[in-house]
């Protein structure tokens, strides 16, 4: 957690605001945050994306606010709705990889950055 990066004294580094980003992206697109009374006994934010099998079981952990934009305009083709789960299996595995456990085991800050512009534009690319 953010608390033990920070809270517990240890000195601000590009580790922790790689495990922020992280965190963030988990939060974002699961819409659960870590606070979450789902998350005791071990269970964390991070063991509950890595558990949920990606990319396959991406939709079994995913927000469903995601695709109500979608549903509402009958606009969910079957290959559009294959690319977004793509997309949001590999942005939910780049969360995953951020906010791992030990801080030499996270991307660097410019890794992360280049995954998630990779993401982007696979996912535009295809959209053509």
């Amino acid at each position: 957690m953010l608390l033990q990066e920070y809270g517990e004294g240890l000195p601000v580094s590009t580790y922790g605001d790689v495990y922020s980003l992280g965190i963030t992206l988990i939060e974002m697109f699961t819409g659960r945050c870590p606070t979450d009374d789902m998350f005791r006994d071990g269970l964390t934010l991070q063991r509950f994306a890595e558990a949920a099998g990606l990319p396959g079981n991406v939709m079994e952990i995913a927000d469903s606010n995601i695709w109500l934009h979608d549903e509402a305009n009958n606009s969910a083709d079957a290959e559009h709705i294959t690319r977004a789960r793509e997309c949001l299996a590999a942005i939910i595995q780049l969360g995953i990889l951020c906010s791992k456990q030990l801080p030499t085991e996270r991307m660097s800050t410019n890794d992360a950055a280049a995954e998630m512009h990779a993401i982007r534009d696979a996912y535009i690319s295809n959209q053509r």
